[in-house]
């Protein structure tokens, strides 16, 4: 997978967490999910969107959460703002997230 700029910090400190490689591509896969999704969508700050799961993911992996909640930082506002359907999530991500 080619390194993601947006996600090179959360990836970091995953590793120094010494989280399994399982877990940590897992995890990218919904940022690149939520970015995807997310496209061409701006906060009123003007920001692209992705930016506060971003955000949001950050707290959760420097509280050390599990992967179902640091996952679930990326994909919270798609259910609201894109036409991503819960069943999508589930299939993709599991029941938990």
């Amino acid at each position: 997978m080619a390194e993601e700029p947006l996600f090179s910090e959360i990836k970091e400190k995953l590793i120094e967490q010494h989280r399994p490689s399982e877990e940590i591509e897992k995890i990218e896969q919904a940022f690149l999910f939520a970015k995807k999704l997310h496209d061409g969508q701006y906060r009123i700050s003007e920001e692209p969107y992705i930016i506060h799961p971003i955000e949001v993911a950050k707290i959760l992996v420097d509280l050390k959460a599990d992967e179902s909640t640091i996952i679930a930082a990326f994909l919270h506002d798609l259910l609201e703002d894109t036409d991503t359907k819960p069943e999508e999530i589930e299939k993709n991500f599991s029941t938990d997230v």
